[in-house]
Order: structure tokens, then sequence, then C-alpha cells
């Protein structure tokens, strides 16, 4: 995998993840954008305030949320 600073201040990620560990990733990545997705229809109900995010966010959201996860198991892990 290649992690690079962009010169607009973001950053990108690029590389293959082969077999077991890429079908991991994926259906991680795939449950958390459907939770996601899920809630921004609930944010169209009346009341709400609709999030209209894209397909292209929803998923960079989610490969957030998933590193965000990751790190707080990492750090129970080391409190062990």
């Amino acid at each position: 995998l290649q992690l690079r600073d962009e010169t607009d201040g973001m950053s990108s990620l690029s590389g293959k993840i082969g077999g077991d560990s890429g079908a991991a990733l994926l259906h991680a990545l795939g449950r958390i954008t459907a939770r996601l997705r899920a809630d921004d229809m609930r944010s169209f109900l009346p009341g709400a305030t609709p999030n209209r995010r894209t397909q292209e966010q929803r998923e960079a959201d989610a490969f957030f949320i998933l590193a965000d996860r990751v790190d707080e198991a990492l750090s129970e892990w080391r409190t062990r």
C-alpha cells in the first residue's frame, strides 16, 4: 500500500490487498457504508437535517470509522 500527502492537503491511499485480507476489508467497509447509507436516508425524514454526502464521501467516512475502530481496539489491547 502507498499513502501519500497531496499538495491540496488531502491524502491518497492506493495499492492491492489480496485474498482473505482484501475480502475482510471490503466486507467491513461494506457493512459500515451500509449503516451510513441508512443514516443518510433517515436524515431525509421530516424534522431532520438532510445529509447529502456522495457515495464516495460515504465510503471515505467508512474507511475513517474503520481506522478509528481499529485504533481503539489496539489501544484497549495494549492496556491489558
